[in-house]
């Protein structure tokens, strides 16, 4: 068996965990579990062939799904924890069934929710390529997230945006990136995997746009490059970018000076709000809060949801809808006042209630 493969993927794996801020020990332990599945797949090659299809899958699902490097990777230790299993259990594609996949799932605790995702997505793709008879996904669909009440966006005001714009020191180079990086989440609404893939060759300073395709969706969007935001990336480029020719805009404050990561947009986010003094309570206070906050004035401005939608780069208006929850101004214009009951109805029968 060629062991390449799975070389390069628990390679790609490590590589994801250093760059989330995973600790040593965390790092470790996972790399202690890839190892002992590596060494099942030389040693049986032949009895896993299922480790083989995990690979396969793994490889297409990123491509297709365009998933960052850490959801990848949680997808991947998920779907070893399975393959050990059926290791252990002598079990093959050829004898895979519903009994081997209930009593796996039986054993999970307090990750079976989790594990259970990306088992659906596996045993879908099994399905979808004829390696397996029947839809091995049934036996998952009684394990679901217990209901709940569905909360709504977290969003912050205006002026407590601006309270957040005056807490980065812009006078020190990290400032100045963190200004413009702030500017792009509130201000234009961009994904943090969008913001740290940023290149030179997105700006077009002639017409004053941004236009770069969109990680998730993969799709292509245009946006105003605001005066304000424009500025702040001029400033950072001239007086706080390190010298290098990587294209990306936005690198890491100490060398080797590499392309900042998702994970490294989330946490300046969330330190700028943490320094802004900025009551959180319970909303969230990463760089998705400060996108539902754009939408949540767009509605409060009177936008009409294909233009939020297009602003935001969804990939369809139902995407949109969610906000609606937010506008409460506008829910309320739109809500019928309740008719006075007359005196007659509680006279009627001599004062008592129908059954």
């Amino acid at each position: 068996m060629n062991s390449k493969p799975i070389d390069e993927l628990i390679q790609s794996c490590l590589q994801s965990l250093n760059e989330t801020s995973y600790n040593r020990e965390v790092t470790m332990a996972h790399k202690r579990r890839f190892t002992l599945l590596k060494s099942f797949m030389v040693i049986h090659s032949k009895d896993l062939y299922l480790g083989e299809q995990i690979l396969s899958f793994l490889k297409v699902f990123k491509e297709k799904e365009r998933i960052a490097d850490k959801t990848f990777f949680k997808h991947s230790r998920n779907l070893s924890y399975f393959a050990v299993r059926m290791y252990h259990d002598q079990i093959d594609l050829h004898n895979l069934n519903g009994i081997a996949i209930k009593e796996f799932t039986s054993s999970l605790k307090n990750s079976k929710l989790y594990v259970c995702v990306s088992l659906r997505h596996f045993l879908n793709y099994l399905y979808e390529r004829k390696l397996t008879d029947i839809d091995l996904r049934i036996p998952l669909n009684q394990i679901k997230r217990k209901s709940s009440i569905e909360k709504l966006p977290s969003v912050y005001s205006l002026e407590e945006i601006r309270q957040m714009d005056n807490a980065i020191n812009r006078s020190k180079t990290i400032g100045k990136r963190n200004y413009a990086i702030f500017l792009l989440a509130s201000r234009l609404g961009l994904r943090a995997s969008d913001i740290c893939s940023l290149q030179f060759g997105n700006l077009d300073w002639n017409r004053n746009t941004i236009r770069f395709e969109q990680y998730k969706t993969g799709q292509d969007i245009e946006l105003p490059l605001l005066p304000v935001v424009g500025e702040a990336i001029i400033d950072y480029i001239c007086y706080g970018r390190p010298k290098s020719q990587i294209k990306t805009i936005f690198l890491s404050g100490i060398a080797p000076f590499g392309p900042v990561s998702a994970a490294n947009i989330f946490a300046i986010i969330n330190e700028i709000i943490s320094k802004s003094k900025v009551e959180t309570n319970s909303r969230h206070h990463g760089s998705h809060s400060l996108r539902h906050s754009l939408a949540s004035q767009l509605l409060e401005q009177g936008t009409p949801l294909a233009v939020i939608s297009d602003s935001l780069g969804h990939s369809s208006s139902e995407s949109t809808m969610f906000y609606l929850g937010i506008d409460v101004k506008g829910l309320l214009a739109c809500s019928l006042e309740v008719p006075l009951v007359q005196e007659k109805f509680y006279t009627q029968k001599e004062g008592g209630f129908y059954e």
